[in-house]
């Protein structure tokens, strides 16, 4: 038995390299995406360094969150053009109450979003891949069918953009309307290497026609390497002692750690950091370090902003917030905190309410917020 211990450790020393490996081997998809991500609130945008983004063909423009009054359900829309098209999603389901997407001739077959190109031949319906760190793509999936009835068709690709050079996965393919549901898999050009500023493109046109193009599409991408950042945490603010929330969705993640003010918060190691009370110290630049088994990617910067000075929280900065503030002082001077009957006297967040809070709150005030 002891001259085979050399060989059972040597052994499981090479299986534990084993995982790293395999963490940097994810999927990411169309439909992941909005499930992860959500549907989008009404006038919402998009970063311009999600992994993700979907956009108009004719001027490159993110789309936009905007109810989609067909369906009754918001989608990522363009305000500007007639029924809001190009539209994506929401998503379409052939399960039992996960469909969102009432606007088709028959049943749909797989789970998709609604992809519906331009009202006019020029403005194509993208969604556009982008990852934050070098990656390798090493395949593609393309389900997609037409499930309008007035259009003949549309028509779906998919390619690489690299500076100027276009790699294409998938050629140009006619989707006939109510046809059986197409599987398309990329094959040539892969695999592929994708840097940051590279784009994935999944694009869909009317085929001619503007009518009914209810494309019912899902994209699956196998990658290689570090994580990709689907969602970038975004910024928010409140009045004093109010919650706040950051999040980031990401593909191919196995940790999480957020820092606030480039220094590690204790113990924010979710994807999603709560902030239970607003402070002059909660305020500043939070940031999310998404690693797996390949390396680390660091989210874009959110700010979260403290309004000291909205002390009652009714959305304005008025005398009765100063009355409100002035008060609590008073009482709770030189007090641990919380402590006030209006709000949290401790507007700085140092757990103890004295002169400085006092000073923060003046300066808040005095500048509006």
């Amino acid at each position: 038995m002891k001259r085979e211990t050399p060989i059972i450790a040597a052994v499981a020393s090479v299986l534990l390299t084993l995982p790293a490996h395999a963490q940097c081997v994810y999927q990411t998809s169309l439909l992941d995406t909005w499930d992860r991500v959500g549907t989008p609130t009404l006038g919402a945008t998009q970063h311009p360094q999600n992994g993700w983004r979907f956009q108009r063909s004719d001027t490159a423009a993110d789309l936009v969150g905007l109810l989609n009054f067909s369906v009754g359900t918001n989608s990522w829309g363009a305000p500007d053009q007639a029924f809001l098209i190009p539209l994506i999603g929401p998503r379409y389901s052939n399960i039992s109450g996960r469909n969102q997407a009432l606007n088709f001739r028959r049943t749909p077959s797989f789970e998709g979003l609604l992809f519906h190109p331009g009202n006019t031949a020029s403005i194509d319906a993208h969604a556009i891949i982008s990852p934050q760190a070098t990656v390798t793509l090493t395949g593609a999936t393309l389900e997609v069918e037409h499930l309008g009835n007035s259009s003949a068709n549309a028509i779906v690709r998919l390619y690489v953009v690299k500076g100027t050079t276009t790699t294409v996965l998938v050629p140009a393919t006619t989707v006939p309307k109510l046809a059986p549901a197409q599987t398309l898999v990329a094959s040539a050009g892969l695999p592929l290497t994708i840097d940051p500023g590279d784009q994935i493109v999944l694009a869909a046109d009317n085929g001619g026609s503007a009518l009914e193009d209810w494309v019912n599409a899902n994209l699956t991408l196998s990658l290689d390497g570090p994580p990709l950042i689907v969602w970038q945490p975004r910024d928010v603010g409140g009045c004093v002692n109010s919650p706040a929330t950051l999040r980031v969705v990401a593909a191919g993640a196995s940790s999480y750690q957020w820092l606030h003010n480039g220094e590690e918060i204790e113990d924010a190691t979710s994807s999603t950091l709560s902030i239970p009370a607003l402070s002059s110290a909660t305020a500043g630049t939070y940031e999310c370090v998404v690693t797996n088994g390949c390396g680390s990617v660091t989210s874009a910067p959110a700010t979260v902003r403290t309004c000291l000075a909205n002390y009652n929280c009714d959305g304005d900065v008025d005398v009765l917030d100063f009355l409100d503030f002035i008060d609590d002082f008073a009482s709770c001077e030189n007090a641990p905190a919380p402590c006030g009957s209006a709000s949290n006297a401790d507007v700085n967040g140092d757990t103890f309410v004295d002169i400085l809070d006092f000073l923060d709150f003046i300066d808040s005030f005095g500048t509006g917020c």
